[in-house]
């Protein structure tokens, strides 16, 4: 996509009344739920932010590690690990799995991973049916448009 036809897009996102209105009212609705639970349950907010920030980059920093750990239990639970070094690798170890078992379709639950891999579109080329069990995400395969939230992938349709 060329600077242009980007910059008319989101020009046309902009200028966009239906959208915008779709996107306050959910934004809202979000951002109210939110206060309250934190208000709700939560007596220091801040300090547990931090704590998980804390624990993210623990984890991050030992991360080869607890991979392998975490190789070594699902193998001794009786689990397969495949690992890929790239999406396109890891779209050939699904599509592999499904033709080696004879798969034509699939369920996939919301992930993040498959939808940064581009799994469906893959999958639809090799002639496989992926099918979304999230409703917004279903909504999102069926319209053939990508998400534009991570939790609320048709954040942005209205009924």
């Amino acid at each position: 996509m060329s600077h242009q036809e980007h910059n008319t897009i989101v020009h046309n996102k902009l200028n966009d009344q239906q959208l915008r209105k779709n996107l306050k009212s959910v934004m809202d609705t979000l951002k109210g739920n939110r206060k309250n639970l934190i208000a709700s349950r939560y007596v220091d907010w801040e300090a547990l932010r931090e704590q998980g920030r804390a624990v993210k980059q623990k984890t991050l920093s030992q991360l080869d590690t607890l991979l392998e750990r975490f190789e070594q239990n699902a193998l001794k639970n009786g689990f397969i690990v495949h690992w890929a070094s790239d999406s396109k690798e890891a779209n050939e170890i699904i599509y592999n799995l499904m033709k080696e078992n004879h798969i034509t379709k699939i369920l996939k639950g919301k992930s993040m991973a498959s939808e940064e891999t581009h799994l469906n579109a893959f999958l639809k080329q090799k002639g496989l049916d992926p099918v979304e069990t999230d409703l917004g995400e279903l909504i999102i395969q069926l319209i053939d448009e990508p998400p534009v939230h991570i939790v609320a992938p048709a954040i942005h349709k209205n009924r």
